[in-house]
């Protein structure tokens, strides 16, 4: 009986299901009410009526994109403004910030969707959601999680652990709709209305207003010990760690913060340019990222449209006379050129590459002689590809890497096999390592742990959660490097304090400069032997000023650690307490060789702390002699001016300012004040 009864409940509610999918709907007549519990399917629906005017409206079809019903989400306004939990009628949550909200209303195919968890009131970076451009996936960024279907209906499904081609979900800007591969339908069908007003008074979204600043403690001092064991080497980096890239962009991507910024456009032979990439040989730049999947190698002066057997845009058209440019301007700094090539020649996800135009393209270089140790130093395969199967991924790979040692028989000058490139999941290098991790000379990940639109980004890169997430994300790919491909150097591909070209007066001023410092010595003392930062020259994060071409303030960092920091990394313990964060520890500590001194030794601090002063006693060094301090501060976290040792630095005409250490007795007292990047060198150690 009991069966019999499941049974017709069973019959009746897929009856009712049924008719309720082809009820008419006229979307302009659908309800407006802030809460509409009329559905349990798992569909995203914003109300209409908040703080920020904006509604959207979604919904899942079975098969074609057409919008079949409203689903009703009750809206939760957290005590910090710019965070809501949106929950249903099954209770199921969504943490959405105000900022993610407006950047729906844009159709930004960068979107940020929300997280899978209770909200709380800051949550954790790391469960992110983006809708990624490149891949059309909604995808966790760091753990590679998926927005799944199931069952016929939409749903969240934290476990996933891989994005498979039928969860795969494509943004249409002009309709509103995410596609998945097999047929079924998200709908967006936004409208931006204040909460008094038709949708005839339609108006822009305004972005919200950046947060409030916390409040800032009263200074204080806290005592601190600091030991370093020069005698404990905890791993090795290189000479030319730290690195940086060139991207490829049009013009109207982003305006204005990509206009000339293209490695198409950037003048290779501005003198500060020239200058800031000489002081950081033997770096290495990388270029590639964006749009290098759509690239064309126009050899032989045949024309792009006879290598890609069609129109192509003149942005995306690479001519061996700029090639040239750019090999000469790596020849002429010094600096080292990796070269990311297109990796998506392929018909499906599933097929492998046409190398016609790359194999043409690497003759050309060979038979040329531009592969000298200061020209192609390496060759990267695809940007961030992770829907390219895995297995087919890494047999390209191969392919590459015979063409390499066809081209260039003797390994003295023999460019370097360099990937994933990418920001993969530890599930999809499980794959790809076994088959290319052999053939890898080093292998590269992508790693962000902010997001260019957040208004919150400048109080967030000043905490120990920020900080740690970079590294957090990193541990997994490494442990699947060190399985897989053992013999390979480990770099951090493409790096920045946040993704979506960064944030103004954020990723590009002073408070950029904590991450980096820091970020620098936690994988340099994890065994990384490159840091190819995300950009020197575009976006919101870039070394130097897009339009000056002047320093900004991470620059000096990239200076002061390429000048100071040797390849040795010894092992530090801090103990410090009393800190503004509720007793954790603000102050940052790292330690490797000199690169001045042989047997020297640098302590970089990172004071994140916006109160206190730390005055640590250091163990491990020499306490006779002198020491040299190069301590970097400003006015201000957004702060465009760098002080180092109290002095302004800035640009005299040409000519880059030198940074010059203050000269000290060793037996002084250390002092590290708020919010500052210190390096401490010891000629001689302990």
């Amino acid at each position: 009986m009991e069966m019999l009864r499941k049974s017709l409940w069973t019959f009746l509610l897929a009856i009712l299901f049924t008719l309720i999918l082809h009820l008419p709907l006229n979307v302009n007549a659908l309800p407006q009410k802030h809460e509409q519990q009329i559905s349990e399917l798992n569909a995203v629906c914003i109300p209409s009526s908040w703080k920020y005017t904006t509604r959207i409206r979604c919904a899942l079809t079975l098969s074609e994109c057409k919008l079949e019903r409203e689903l009703g989400w009750k809206l939760i306004p957290h005590g910090n403004s710019h965070i809501f939990t949106i929950e249903n009628t099954k209770q199921n949550r969504l943490c959405l910030s105000t900022a993610s909200v407006a950047l729906l209303s844009q159709q930004d195919t960068d979107s940020f969707v929300g997280v899978v968890e209770t909200c709380h009131e800051h949550p954790s970076p790391e469960h992110l959601w983006y809708l990624v451009r490149l891949n059309g996936q909604l995808q966790q960024q760091s753990t590679g999680k998926c927005l799944h279907t199931a069952q016929q209906h939409l749903q969240f499904m934290p476990g996933m652990q891989s994005c498979h081609q039928a969860t795969s979900w494509h943004y249409n800007a002009s309709t509103g709709l995410l596609k998945s591969r097999n047929g079924k339908c998200l709908a967006l069908i936004t409208s931006v209305l204040s909460s008094d007003e038709d949708a005839s008074h339609r108006t822009a979204t305004p972005s919200p207003p950046p947060p409030p600043p916390p409040p800032t403690p009263p200074p204080f001092t806290v005592p601190a010990h600091v030991a370093i064991d020069t005698e404990r080497v905890i791993a090795h980096s290189a000479a030319g760690y730290v690195s940086f890239n060139f991207d490829w962009h049009k013009d109207e991507e982003e305006p204005p913060v990509w206009v000339n910024m293209s490695v198409q456009k950037i003048n290779l032979s501005n003198p500060l340019l020239i200058q800031a990439a000489s002081s950081l040989s033997p770096g290495h730049l990388r270029v590639g990222g964006s749009e290098g999947d759509k690239i064309v190698y126009n050899v032989g002066d045949k024309g792009c449209e006879y290598w890609a057997g069609g129109p192509v845009d003149p942005a995306f058209c690479l001519s061996m006379q700029r090639w040239a440019e750019i090999i000469d301007f790596c020849s002429n700094t010094g600096i080292r050129l990796v070269f990311g090539l297109n990796g998506m020649t392929r018909s499906s996800d599933t097929s492998h590459s046409n190398f016609t135009n790359i194999d043409a393209f690497l003759q050309w270089i060979s038979s040329h002689n531009q592969a000298s140790q200061w020209s192609v130093y390496g060759f990267e395969f695809g940007n961030e590809l992770p829907n390219v199967d895995p297995v087919i991924m890494g047999e390209d790979y191969v392919t590459l890497r015979s063409l390499i040692n066809k081209y260039w028989p003797n390994d003295a000058y023999r460019p370097k096999l360099i990937g994933p490139d990418d920001n993969p999941a530890a599930t999809y290098l499980s794959k790809f390592l076994p088959v290319a991790g052999p053939h890898l000379d080093i292998f590269t990940y992508h790693n962000y742990v902010g997001y260019g639109l957040d208004p919150d980004l400048k109080w967030e890169i000043i905490t120990t959660e920020f900080l740690n997430q970079g590294w957090k994300r990193a541990a997994p790919l490494q442990a699947q490097q060190q399985q897989y491909a053992p013999n390979a150097e480990i770099w951090v591909g493409e790096i920045a304090a946040a993704w979506h070209s960064g944030r103004a007066n954020v990723t590009n001023r002073f408070v950029s400069s904590l991450w980096y410092s820091d970020t620098l010595g936690i994988l340099a003392s994890h065994n990384h032997t490159g840091f190819c930062r995300q950009t020197m020259l575009g976006g919101n994060y870039g070394l130097l000023n897009r339009t000056t071409y002047e320093p900004n303030p991470d620059f000096y960092v990239a200076k002061l650690w390429h000048d100071v920091m040797g390849d040795n990394v010894f092992a530090v313990t801090v103990n410090a307490s009393g800190s503004s964060e509720q007793g954790r520890h603000t102050l940052r500590v790292y330690s490797q060789q000199s690169r001045q001194y042989r047997q020297g030794v640098v302590v970089l601090f990172v004071n994140i702390d916006r109160s206190a002063t730390f005055s640590p006693t250091i163990l491990g060094v020499p306490s006779t002699g002198d020491r040299y301090l190069y301590q970097l501060t400003a006015e201000a976290l957004d702060a465009a001016q760098v002080f180092l040792n109290g002095n302004k630095l800035h640009v005299v005409g040409n000519t880059l300012p030198n940074l010059t250490p203050l000269v000290q007795d060793a037996s002084s007292a250390v002092h590290i004040p708020p919010i500052s990047v210190t390096f401490i060198v010891w000629p001689q150690a302990a």
